[in-house]
């Protein structure tokens, strides 16, 4: 160190080294927070690819839609047993929701159940108007926290 026409010593030195330090340890940090922001994003990304592919091996298929009898239902509802077939492939899935609905009309979506590959199942959908003409289905799986993740929903017309 260098000391000055007083006596003293001359720090000048010293703080242009703390502030390159200081300079240093700031950009370390800004880089560790830049990393964490994109590592989350790879990865949620990554997940929803996964969980894309999985939608586009699941083969759902329309069978029928019926009006039924069935004492499932609520009075002043109408019963229609849903039936639809799943092909090979893709994994098992969490489970279908449906809806019916008509020109003015939809249900809430309903859980249909789980169906296994090569499977046809059939349940029963309630709802409080009489005249459906039209069908959504959705398969969907579920995230490691179990929160659901719905595939494209179907859409099926019938009479």
């Amino acid at each position: 160190m260098a000391i000055n026409k007083r006596g003293l010593e001359d720090k000048k030195g010293v703080s242009a080294i703390v502030a390159t330090l200081i300079i240093v340890l700031l950009v370390i940090v800004a880089a560790g927070i830049v990393w964490v922001v994109i590592r989350n994003i790879v990865q949620d990304g990554a997940e929803q690819v996964e969980f894309g592919q999985k939608c586009l091996e699941v083969n759902l298929e329309y069978v029928s839609v019926t009006e039924s009898s069935s004492t499932e239902c609520d009075p002043g509802e109408t019963a229609y047993d849903v039936t639809l077939r799943r092909s090979a492939g893709g994994d098992e899935i969490a489970g279908i929701v449906v809806v019916l609905l008509n020109d003015e009309n939809s249900t809430e979506p309903q859980e249909f159940g789980e169906i296994g590959e090569l499977e046809t199942e059939t349940a029963t959908v309630c709802t409080e108007f009489s005249d459906a003409n039209k069908m959504e289905y959705t398969a969907y799986f579920e995230d490691a926290a179990g929160t659901p993740i719905y595939c494209q929903t179907n859409e099926r017309e019938f009479s």
